[in-house]
């Protein structure tokens, strides 16, 4: 079943400082309306040990800006994506049942509205795109250690993941997963604006945010690898990628680029295992 996000529009009465990252708030909000519409539930998918079948955004202005901790009087909304028809029935009987009050922490609120739109890829193939990591992001690497730069194996490699349980079995992951490991998806440039450290019940994490422009160099293009590459930016836009990513952690904008020229083609500066040498010692934890 396609991934399908419900924005929700809250009002809130009085401004409300958060003990920890709006994410996680949300996703307690979250939790409180599968409750209220299927009892259980929210416990299930919260334990769920292996790619939970929805995510949060972290709570945003109108405008789209992230509120991490501080949440101002008046509108301010976060999105749930549901990725199974499981999770999406209950939200949208949640929808269905009429707008309830929810509670953020002793502030009550109400639901006013709520966006609805589901995951269809466009059919744009960019050969170059930039992505916005917005909220601290780390990947898992497969030592069990933690990534936290914009690393395109390790990126693409979760979202293809997801994708596959929830979207299309059919896909060639563990190929899809070589070609970006062998310099199908090229690391043209980075800026982390820097790396955080994030408390959770297990003591503490570190993620990363900023942004990071990505290509596809031609001399190893796969037109079948590009149109996943393509579909998966635009499902990350659903999913939020990494670590904590039903916490509103890894919630990422993808925009497509035109290529760019200086006296030719320019070429992406990095390769993916030389980007990994260079940064794993001073990056991963």
């Amino acid at each position: 079943m396609p991934a399908t996000s419900f924005t929700f529009i809250c009002e809130l009465p009085r401004p409300v400082e958060l003990r920890s990252f709006s994410g996680e708030v949300a996703r307690a909000v979250f939790m409180s309306m599968l409750d209220d519409t299927m009892p259980g539930l929210a416990k299930e998918f919260h334990e769920a040990m292996y790619l939970a079948p929805y995510s949060v955004s972290p709570f945003l202005s109108p405008g789209g800006e992230v509120l991490s901790h501080y949440l101002p009087e008046g509108r301010v909304e976060f999105r749930v994506s549901t990725l199974s028809e499981k999770a999406s029935d209950a939200v949208r009987q949640y929808v269905e049942n009429g707008f309830g009050e929810v509670m953020i922490y002793d502030v009550r609120t109400r639901v006013m509205g709520v966006r609805m739109r589901t995951f269809r890829w466009s059919g744009m193939v960019p050969m170059r795109f930039a992505v916005w990591f917005r909220t601290p992001t780390a990947f898992r690497s497969k030592t069990g250690k933690y990534v936290v730069y914009p690393d395109p194996y390790h990126f693409l490699k979760n979202l293809a993941k997801i994708y596959k349980k929830y979207e299309d079995p059919t896909i060639p992951y563990h190929r899809y997963r070589e070609w970006v490991r062998e310099g199908g998806i090229m690391l043209e440039s980075q800026h982390v604006r820097g790396i955080c450290t994030v408390p959770d019940h297990h003591g503490w994490w570190r993620g990363f945010t900023g942004s990071a422009v990505y290509s596809i160099p031609e001399k190893v293009h796969d037109s079948r690898m590009a149109r996943l590459t393509a579909t998966l930016l635009e499902y990350s836009e659903f999913t939020n990628v990494g670590k904590h990513r039903t916490a509103g952690y890894g919630f990422v904008s993808c925009r497509p680029l035109a290529m760019r020229k200086q006296g030719g083609r320019r070429r992406p500066l990095y390769k993916t295992n030389q980007f990994l040498s260079t940064y794993s010692k001073s990056l991963t934890i």
